[in-house]
């Protein structure tokens, strides 16, 4: 098609040349003409001076060369286009498939970074180079983070559960997070850990080598035995009181002096934790509302068991999530953290890109967010609070 246009262009400038003439000027040339360039139809006609040899150049040679070869030359060039074009997708094909080959040959074996201290973590294999790249980046990050939280602990130090926030993917695979909640050396001089009715707390790591714990009880201590409920050992392992707040005491258990309901439960004895003396009152009669008193007065003296606890004050932690929605055709990124009624920062970086900043109220959940029209593919996103990094996620 490029060609017909050139050509028409050439008979337009060819026929102006043959209609315009200065009646001053003796004799007028026509320039050479190549017609068809590239084609199998090219041809060249000669430069000719004066009206009549111009006339006769069209009419004997250039005239009849177009009228005899236009359609040709059109249906070649058409082929040609299409040609042409069929052999730039097989390249761009072949370039595609020599990528993706070259990403498979290129390999990253996974990594395990700060092996057998509470920082370890490991990096899966990755085979392509955008997940090289980014996986390099996870692993910037997280050093990072590691040699922050080192440099702000001591040898003898423990590692903090405020350092580590599990839910996050930064330290969900590390060893500590693994295996947080145990406790592989107990303090064995600590003091047995009781729950709020004086009864041993199994769940605590303190007391998981003792042995109403482990199940490893001698038959004479074993309280499942019959002939045993009656010991104090068996006796005082039982709720403090029934459901309807009396006292619980065994019948069969002989009452001494210690036992009397009025001087509290006897003292534990073989080793098992000390059971808190509550002092309740025994029932003296069935009149109405006797009951509800005593359960009453119980609830009141088993507060005064509670533990005190001013509560330890947590620094500030959050976690972000950036999600696609297509209903709407935004980004929405969301914040989750235990600053309510705080305001929060969230920078947007990308490489080549300008960087992004938005502010987000938390509200009294520890809750909030943005909707953007911007297109957040790609960028990095950090959260911070004042000048404190709480979070970072990478959009894809």
């Amino acid at each position: 098609m490029r060609l017909l246009r050139k050509t028409i262009l050439v008979l337009a400038i060819f026929a102006g040349s043959l209609t315009f003439a200065a009646p001053a000027q003796a004799e007028t040339c026509q320039e050479a003409i190549n017609l068809w360039p590239g084609t199998p139809w090219e041809r060249t006609f000669p430069r000719v001076c004066g009206e009549e040899a111009r006339l006769a150049l069209w009419n004997n040679e250039l005239g009849p060369y177009l009228e005899a070869n236009s359609a040709a030359v059109t249906a070649w060039t058409e082929a040609k286009v299409a040609e042409d074009a069929a052999r730039a997708a097989a390249e761009a094909a072949a370039a595609q498939a020599a990528a993706a080959a070259a990403d498979a040959a290129n390999c990253a074996d996974a990594a395990t970074l700060y092996p057998g201290t509470q920082w370890q973590r490991v990096f899966p294999a990755v085979c392509t180079a955008a997940a090289i790249q980014a996986r390099s980046e996870e692993i910037r990050i997280y050093s990072e983070n590691v040699v922050s939280l080192q440099a702000s602990q001591t040898p003898t130090d423990q590692p903090s559960p405020q350092n580590f926030d599990c839910n996050l993917e930064l330290w969900r695979d590390t060893a500590f997070c693994i295996n947080q909640g145990t406790n592989q050396n107990p303090n064995v001089n600590s003091p047995p850990v009781t729950n709020p009715d004086g009864s041993l707390n199994c769940a605590n790591p303190i007391n998981a080598n003792a042995p109403i714990c482990t199940g490893i009880i001698p038959d004479s201590q074993n309280c499942a035995l019959p002939q045993n409920t009656a010991l104090p050992i068996c006796a005082n392992n039982q709720p403090i009181t029934n459901p309807d707040g009396v006292a619980n005491i065994p019948s069969s258990a002989p009452v001494t002096p210690m036992q009397s309901p009025n001087l509290g439960l006897p003292a534990p004895t073989m080793g098992v934790a000390p059971q808190p003396t509550v002092p309740v009152k025994a029932p003296t009669s069935s009149a109405p509302g006797n009951s509800e008193k005593s359960s009453e007065k119980f609830s009141q003296n088993k507060d005064e068991l509670f533990a005190e606890e001013d509560g330890e004050e947590e620094p500030p932690s959050g976690t972000l999530e950036v999600s696609y929605s297509a209903p709407t055709s935004r980004y929405v990124v969301k914040v989750e953290c235990n600053l309510a009624g705080e305001k929060v920062t969230v920078r947007a970086v990308k490489k080549g890109a300008k960087g992004l900043r938005f502010t987000i109220s938390i509200d009294e959940d520890g809750v909030g967010g943005v909707r953007t029209k911007s297109k957040l593919a790609g960028y990095t996103l950090t959260l911070y609070y004042g000048n404190t990094k709480l979070d970072q996620v990478r959009v894809k």
